[in-house]
Order: C-alpha cells, then sequence, then structure tokens
C-alpha cells in the first residue's frame, strides 16, 4: 500500500497539481495573448484589418475569462457582436473550469506539503516524470493521428454537456481554430516537461550531495 501511495499516487497529484498550475498560468491575458497572437498571425504575411477585428474580438472574450462581467455584455463590446446563445453559454463553462482550476492546485499543494512535512516522506519527481512521459506520449500519439478526435474527446469528459458543440460556421470557431489549441497544446507540454526535468534534476542534485555530506571521513586524512 505504501509502495502504491509513493510512487504512483503522490506522483500523479503531483504532476496534476503540476498541469492546473500551468494551465491557469497559460490562461492569464498576458500570456494566452501572446499564444493567440502568435497562432493567429503569418509571419510572412502582414494582419489585414478584418484579421486584427477578430484578433481583438478573440482577446477580448479570452480576457474574460478572468473577469466578472458576462459573455453577453462581452459579446455586446464585440467588434461582430454575433454570438449565438450556446457560444456564450460555452464560454461561461470554460471560464468556470479555469477558476475551478485552483481547487485541484490547492488541494494537490496541501496534500504534497502533508505527504512532506507530516510523514517525513519525499515525492519521487523520476516517478513524476515518468508518468508525464506516459501521458504525454499517449496524447502527442493520439493527436498526431487524429487531432479532431482527440480534440472532441478531451471536450466532451472536460464539459459533460453539449455546450462545446457548437454550430457550424459559427463565430467562436472562426476565432479559435484548431491552430490556436495545437499552439496552446505544444506550450503546456512544453512549459510542463521542462519544469518537471527541472525537478526531477534538482532532486538528484541534492540526493547527492546529502550522500556526499553523510559519508564518514577517513581520520587517517
Amino acid at each position: 500500500m505504501h509502495f502504491t501511495i509513493k510512487k504512483i499516487i503522490i506522483p500523479f497529484i503531483a504532476l496534476l497539481s503540476v498541469f492546473s498550475a500551468i494551465l491557469l498560468l497559460l490562461s492569464t491575458p498576458l500570456i494566452w495573448g501572446y499564444i493567440y497572437k502568435s497562432s493567429t498571425t503569418s509571419p510572412t504575411k502582414e494582419i489585414t484589418s478584418i484579421q486584427l477585428s477578430f484578433q481583438q474580438d478573440g482577446m477580448k472574450i479570452s480576457n474574460a475569462y478572468w473577469q466578472n462581467k458576462s459573455y453577453k455584455e462581452v459579446n455586446k463590446s464585440l467588434n461582430f457582436p454575433v454570438l449565438k446563445e450556446k457560444e456564450i453559454r460555452h464560454f461561461e463553462d470554460v471560464r468556470n473550469i479555469i477558476r475551478g482550476m485552483f481547487y485541484p492546485l490547492i488541494t494537490g499543494v496541501l496534500i504534497l506539503l502533508t505527504w512532506v512535512l507530516f510523514f517525513k516522506e519525499k515525492i519521487s519527481w523520476g516517478m513524476v516524470l515518468l508518468q508525464f512521459g506516459v501521458l504525454g506520449g499517449c496524447l502527442a500519439t493520439w493527436g498526431i493521428v487524429n487531432w479532431r478526435h482527440m480534440f472532441r474527446t478531451l471536450h466532451w469528459w472536460v464539459f459533460q454537456n453539449d455546450s462545446w458543440i457548437l454550430p457550424k460556421g459559427c463565430y467562436s470557431l472562426r476565432l479559435f481554430p484548431y491552430a490556436v489549441w495545437q499552439t496552446a497544446a505544444m506550450y503546456l507540454f512544453a512549459t510542463a516537461a521542462f519544469i518537471l526535468i527541472t525537478l526531477f534534476a534538482t532532486s538528484v542534485l541534492f540526493r547527492f550531495k546529502y550522500v556526499k555530506t553523510s559519508e564518514p571521513k577517513d581520520i587517517n586524512n
């Protein structure tokens, strides 16, 4: 039981906490603005006035995730206020999910602190990295083989309602094409990989340093 908790459950909680923190970070207006604009702008073509209007509307919708303004009000402020009722409901759901990410993050951090400070146990960052590799590898393979299927399946699992099934050709799909989410996914996994590799390397370094300092000294030298 202890092995299962130490090598599977605690690493999974750590991985979930890291993902929650990164998702919240990437959804902030500053970082999301960079991701969104970079994925909707061609580096070789000058942006047109209509594309700029689309970007502005996309950013107004995204920024509202961190505001208390209703999406009916947001719709009225758009350059093209044409969001349908289902689109408005979907963005409300997205905002609730983003804000809800604080719960697994806070819960995970508290569990990890209890594990380390109360039970005097260590977090196996190697196992966290392994779980991330398996999960990331499966999702990457799935996305490469059939991005649309993966995207729709994850939406079905996350939202648990039909608000994500948007009308074909609606304004939201024009503002947020697959390219936006593919870019966001790359940033998510690249950031997670960097953080987890850093934490794993740090833990190995500290362990090595601890072993070196714990070695008995030769009194003859």
